[in-house]
């Protein structure tokens, strides 16, 4: 006979000793929907962060950029000619 158990159901797994709060940057480390995306990759390398929340001038969370975004929009430009 073969028995599966929910074992650990409703738990969140474990991904290490450390805890998310340890992890994460502080301060939170936002960008303005209007910066240019040149000064935002030299954020991005100064901080060495990957993902930043985008946030506009009443505080207001509109999304989240990440470097990859940029990479690829920049790409998009050159490929498009603009």
């Amino acid at each position: 006979m073969i028995r599966c158990g929910a074992q650990g159901l409703g738990q969140r797994p474990r991904t290490g000793s450390r805890d998310s709060y340890e992890i994460k940057s502080k301060p939170v480390i936002g960008v303005d929907p209007e910066m240019d995306i040149c000064y935002c990759t030299q954020l991005f390398d100064r901080f060495g962060l990957s993902y930043a929340p985008v946030i506009d001038k009443g505080g207001e969370l509109k999304g989240i950029v990440s470097y990859a975004n940029m990479v690829l929009r920049g790409l998009c430009r050159l490929t498009q000619g603009s």
